[in-house]
């Protein structure tokens, strides 16, 4: 049986405790309870309990899940005392899956399924962990999340699905957060009927690693995340299959990704099979990516691919960049096959910036503002029309035009991320003197020798790790082979 407290405190005595004290509530009902009783009787400490408990506690306070599905039940939105609706988070807390459990928290009341209100400081949720089945109605922000200002947010091993909400963040949304920081959290299958399908992330800098976030939708900009405020980095994560746009939306921008604040990272990431726009929207920008007003923009160890715009005006089948200060492309691959005249990137300028590609594929060609980028050598360009003449303003005598990229279908190969494995021969291979070279490639695969690869990928090296099936071979994945 669990123990609700660990050192068997009664809740009338907590206010006796030292500032420094720690608390332990090990939930042992899924049934959802607003008593917020957790004392030292057996099955009469809730999740909503434990969470009133730590809200009132004055303590550091860890709330412990068993297995299970804890229904969230008590009707009635938009009150933050945690008594109905969503679940209300009032003070610091982490909210830990017990060892070898993998507890599902779910709403079935028309709520999100929690909130970090103003104030709450350091809120931890660390799995396994499922969030699902919150939502949000009116302008409301976070179907399934919503983090505050004055919150500093961290998610591990959690998985958000099938939440919706109205205004900005299907999954996940962030107003005002101190930080945000998730780390192997999955967001999917969630719709914002605004922007951010799967997050919309909006306040101090962001940190995402090794996270998924696949098959969101927004009606606007965003459909797997967007994120603003202060930027942030993104480490091998995956943005593949979300949709920006509907059938009533006259502008879809960032089918993937938008990113709209704050010095950005993309790294030894993945953004591929994304959208922007249907056929009846008026303006569909960035399949793959939308960046607009950033300061800095670095994509580096990267692969864009296989995105698509639709609708009457597409704009950057793979990536938008407008009015961004500074934006370099570093060792990374954009594979994209657009065709009338639609490039694969595509620039907007309206003052003197700068625009770097180093080391780089570029599939598809350039468009826009083309004058404003600088190569800094060492790129392979396929320009969109199949001619061998630069598109990208690509001028250095070490870069290359070619018809025929040679490369393998987008695939795992090796690490964490799945990348285009060069053909032999391609004209990618060994292109870099090793005085140019990224230290690892997407794969984390060291780039070592007197040349290295230009793009996401070094075929002459391995990755470290498990991957058992590095080179694609019986791995099930027949693109791969």
């Amino acid at each position: 049986m669990w123990k609700r407290i660990l050192w068997a405190i009664p809740i009338a005595l907590l206010s006796a405790l030292p500032a420094a004290a720690q608390m332990v509530y090990e939930v042992d009902t899924t049934v959802d309870t607003n008593l917020g009783n957790c004392t030292a009787a057996p099955n009469d400490c809730g999740l909503r309990g434990a969470i009133t408990a730590a809200n009132t506690d004055g303590a550091d306070s860890q709330i412990i899940l068993a297995d299970g599905i804890y229904r969230l039940g008590f009707e009635g939105a938009d009150e933050d005392n945690n008594v109905t609706g969503d679940l209300d988070v009032k003070a610091a807390v982490e909210i830990l899956a017990a060892p070898g459990a993998s507890p599902v928290i779910e709403q079935t009341v028309p709520d999100r399924v929690l909130q970090a209100v103003v104030g709450a400081g350091d809120v931890r949720i660390a799995g396994p962990i499922t969030i699902t089945g919150g939502q949000v109605f009116g302008p409301s922000r976070g179907g399934g999340i919503l983090a505050e200002s004055n919150v500093a947010l961290e998610l591990e091993d959690v998985v958000l699905s099938s939440n919706q909400a109205a205004g900005e963040g299907g999954c996940l949304a962030s107003f005002g957060a101190t930080s945000v920081s998730l780390h192997r959290v999955t967001l999917t299958d969630c719709h914002a009927q605004t922007k951010g399908g799967g997050a919309w992330l909006s306040g101090g800098p962001v940190t995402i690693t090794s996270s998924l976030i696949e098959a969101n939708t927004a009606n606007e900009e965003g459909g797997g995340i967007l994120l603003g405020g202060s930027g942030g980095v993104v480490l091998d994560t995956t943005i593949r299959g979300n949709l920006a746009g509907n059938q009533f939306s006259p502008v879809a921008r960032g089918g993937g990704l938008s990113m709209t604040g704050g010095n950005t990272v993309l790294r030894q990431s993945t953004v591929s099979g994304n959208q922007a726009g249907v056929p009846s929207t008026t303006s569909a920008e960035g399949g793959g990516i939308y960046a607009v007003g950033l300061p800095s923009l670095l994509i580096e160890n990267s692969t864009i691919s296989g995105n698509r715009t639709d609708g009457n005006t597409q704009i950057g089948v793979g990536i938008l960049i407008s009015d961004c200060f500074s934006t370099t492309f570093d060792s990374s691959s954009v594979v994209e096959s657009p065709t009338n005249g639609m490039a694969a990137v595509v620039y907007y300028v309206l003052a003197p910036q700068t625009h770097t590609l180093k080391n780089s594929i570029i599939g598809g060609g350039c468009s826009g503002d083309t004058g404003s980028i600088v190569s800094a050598g060492f790129n392979v360009e396929r320009p969109w029309d199949g001619s061998t003449i630069t598109t990208c303003n690509l001028t250095n005598p070490s870069d290359l035009q070619e018809t025929d990229l040679m490369l393998r279908p987008l695939a795992g190969y090796g690490g964490p991320t799945e990348t285009h494995a060069l053909l032999p021969g391609s004209p990618a291979q060994f292109l870099v003197s090793s005085s140019q070279c990224q230290n690892e490639d997407q794969r984390h695969a060291v780039r070592a020798g007197l040349f290295c690869d230009s793009g996401a990928y070094n075929g002459s090296t391995v990755p470290p790790g498990p991957w058992l099936f590095a080179d694609g071979f019986g791995s099930g994945n027949t693109a791969a082979w």
